[in-house]
């Protein structure tokens, strides 16, 4: 059970373990519009940010801050496509963004992810699949009403040893 208090010594332990373990780490980046020129919009581009590692709903970052899960995209060259929907036409853009923004072609990136824990801070936003569950901090996997919750740490552990176990079949 993981309380507040227990919360940056555990970031840090799963950073350790992380590092240690030689886990890649993924992209993280904010989609910025630029300001007018003349009146003129000017195209929106990424604008890239620290590196994470993917832990499910969560991303944990390289100097122990914590975020809830955004968009992930794999970036790709920019080519014209008929979309079915806004929503995937939308998506493509991101993608087309992360590649303008010299992200390696299949890289993953997480787009705007909420910041949810500042390393080296004691404020932590509960938000997104963060709870707080009488004084317990857990992840909620669905948005449904009545959805089970698991402790973060032992939300946490499963996450580290999947990227291990994957970070060991794919050398």
């Amino acid at each position: 059970m993981t309380s507040r208090a227990q919360l940056p010594e555990l970031l840090a332990s799963a950073r350790v373990r992380l590092d240690d373990a030689g886990v890649p780490l993924d992209r993280h980046a904010r989609v910025v519009t630029p300001k007018r020129i003349l009146g003129i919009p000017r195209r929106a581009r990424l604008e890239l940010d620290l590196p994470v590692w993917p832990l499910g709903q969560l991303l944990l970052g390289d100097d122990e801050s914590l975020f809830a899960a955004g968009d992930t995209v794999t970036p790709r060259e920019d080519r014209p496509i008929g979309y079915t929907s806004e929503r995937q036409r939308a998506r493509d853009e991101l993608r087309t963004m992360a590649s303008r923004a010299g992200i390696p072609i299949g890289s993953a990136v997480h787009i705007d992810p909420q910041l949810l824990r500042r390393p080296g801070e004691p404020s932590l936003t509960v938000a997104g699949p963060l709870v707080e569950d009488g004084g317990v901090l857990a992840v909620r996997w669905s948005t449904m009403p009545g959805a089970a919750l698991r402790s973060l740490a032992d939300y946490l552990e499963e996450r580290i040893e999947l990227l291990i176990q994957q970070r060991g079949t794919t050398r």
